[in-house]
């Protein structure tokens, strides 16, 4: 699960549940137990009515002079009832609701009122709720102690607890669903500094801005000042790069140039020899640190930010040096491109890949030169396509190779598209060689968009 905003809805969402459900077992309990205290205290009542009521005929034999209000106690088997026996469980009178059947009650019962939560010790075996309890009658009662009971139906306990339950999970349910929306929503609400520090970083790679805003949460502002201080830190680390890579071109060339006067002092004394021998190793050193110092400069500006090069101009001015070459004078380019078209890379590194492709494209043409740019999604589509003799499909990965050369009549060391190879890898670009429409060589350039 590699979204955050979803694990903390869906451990949000767990927890609802569960305290939802707790919380409703709780209330079920407590409705429950607050039926019961209800019926308890009702039946308390009754009892007091029959104590009451109770009198003695003279015969000695107890009766009831009048008996408790409840109708129900007077249709057989409407779920209350009440019953009166001796301390040997005779019974002595009981409810005509009981009809012919007794209440069972356990055994010896205690001076005082006990409550049996579920006796199944009704008519029909149905279980009851019953309080009964040990009364001593007054002096004058043959009977001194009688055991007096009422009896309630739990069926009328569970049917209302019941209903409750299902009309209060309908309600729980509702209250679920709005809470675990409303978790969502405060996850995306508290997730949003987040969000934009990402959208913020993604602005920096593309160049939109250079460091993260100040207006954070406190518990995410230090997260985006150590950010700003590696960013900083980083463009520290690059300015030095680059300086690195100015200083050691800067000394090479210094040797280099040593070198050449003495070639030229060996020429002057007529050592041809010689002189052609270290001019050769010269310019093929000279070629190499061309090519390191610019790899590495690429390599430390592909890491920078607010790279923004608008490529149209880049390629009319070169098509406009090209065309005063003896080759370009023949060779037209035609070029397809909106005037706004802008790259992520330094405008040096650029006119670098273009010059090598159209100086290559303008070299093996026969007649002409087309270079098309366009803009698809994030990248740059750039194709130079010529009409010129081609490469076979074969060699195509081996030009991109430092040093190879397909054609040793034309001039040139090889290192041109290896070194558009390396300039555009280094801005996570890429390099793909074609067949052209008119049966010569299509470079396609795929480069990152600003």
């Amino acid at each position: 699960m590699g979204s955050l905003k979803l694990r903390l809805w869906i451990a949000g969402g767990y927890l609802i549940v569960i305290t939802l459900a707790i919380a409703g077992l709780g209330i079920v309990l407590l409705f429950e137990w607050q039926l019961e205290r209800q019926v308890v205290d009702d039946m308390e009542v009754h009892i007091n009515q029959i104590v009451a009521g109770l009198e003695q005929d003279d015969e000695g034999n107890l009766q009831l002079r009048q008996q408790p209000t409840d109708p129900r106690f007077f249709q057989p088997y409407t779920g209350l009832y009440w019953q009166i026996a001796d301390v040997r469980d005779d019974v002595l009178l009981r409810s005509r609701s009981l009809w012919t059947d007794d209440i069972k009650l356990p055994e010896n019962s205690q001076p005082g009122l006990i409550v049996h939560k579920s006796l199944t010790a009704g008519p029909r075996n149905h279980q009851l709720l019953v309080l009964e309890g040990l009364i001593r009658l007054p002096d004058g009662f043959q009977q001194k102690n009688v055991r007096i009971a009422i009896g309630f139906d739990r069926g009328w306990i569970e049917a209302r607890l019941s209903i409750f339950v299902s009309e209060m999970l309908k309600y729980l349910g509702i209250l679920a669903l709005v809470l675990i929306v409303g978790g969502y929503l405060q996850v995306a609400f508290g997730l949003k500094p987040v969000m934009r520090i990402r959208d913020e970083i993604a602005k920096i790679r593309s160049g939109g801005r250079e460091r993260l805003s100040d207006t954070y949460p406190e518990e995410l502002q230090p997260l985006a000042n150590e950010l700003n201080d590696l960013l900083d830190a980083q463009d520290r680390t690059l300015d030095r790069a680059r300086a690195r890579a100015g200083d050691l071109a800067h000394g090479f060339k210094t040797q280099l140039a040593v070198l050449s006067s003495e070639i030229r002092h060996l020429k002057e004394a007529g050592d041809l020899d010689a002189a052609e021998r270290i001019e050769s190793v010269a310019d093929t050193m000279q070629r190499q640190v061309e090519r390191e110092v610019t790899r590495a400069r690429a390599n430390a500006l592909a890491l920078s930010r607010n790279l923004r090069t608008n490529i149209t101009p880049v390629v009319e001015k070169l098509c406009q040096t090209l065309s005063r070459t003896p080759r370009g004078e023949t060779i037209p380019v035609k070029l397809e491109a909106p005037e706004i078209l802008t790259v992520a890379m330094d405008q040096q590194d650029i006119l670098e890949v273009l010059g090598n492709i159209l100086e290559n494209a303008i070299k093996f043409a026969d007649s002409t030169v087309t270079v098309i740019a366009k803009r698809d999604e994030a990248e740059i589509i750039l194709t130079v396509s010529d009409d010129g003799p081609g490469i076979p499909v074969e060699r195509r990965e081996d030009v991109l190779q430092r040093g190879v050369r397909l054609d040793m009549r034309k001039p040139g060391s090889g290192l041109g598209l290896d070194i558009v190879s390396e300039l555009v890898t280094a801005y996570n670009g890429n390099v793909r060689l074609d067949e052209s429409d008119k049966g010569g060589l299509m470079v396609r350039l795929a480069l990152p968009a600003a």
